[in-house]
């Protein structure tokens, strides 16, 4: 977690504030933990069908025990062709849900409008 690191260095720039700096920190943690735990719930609970962009979400949805229903970007640093465009948004249900990073807006608004 990047907090972790901007707690150790904030600690080492100012170490008269380092025990405020580590209870805030816990207290971060118990937060994100608390969050995590109700999504983890809600994802299992209702089995979310998605799909991403690219392969970059994977991480995200092992966390949550959850798989994407298919991955728009076939290989990293390509742009999916007109024809798998078009494959995917008739593969996909209505109410999917496409996860597009801000880059690749446009492909993935193509997609969703069809």
């Amino acid at each position: 977690m990047f907090a972790a690191v901007l707690k150790g260095y904030l600690q080492q720039l100012l170490p008269s504030q380092a025990e405020q700096f580590e209870q805030r920190y816990r207290v971060l943690q118990q937060s994100v933990q608390t969050w995590q735990q109700q999504q983890l719930k809600l994802l299992q609970a209702s089995k979310p069908v998605f799909a991403v962009y690219h392969p970059g979400y994977g991480h995200w949805s092992q966390a949550f025990g959850i798989e994407p229903l298919a991955v728009v970007q076939p290989h990293e640093g390509h742009k999916p062709s007109a024809r798998q465009l078009h494959h995917l948004s008739q593969t996909l249900e209505p109410g999917t849900g496409l996860w597009v990073e801000q880059n690749y807006r446009q492909a993935g608004q193509a997609v969703a409008e069809r």
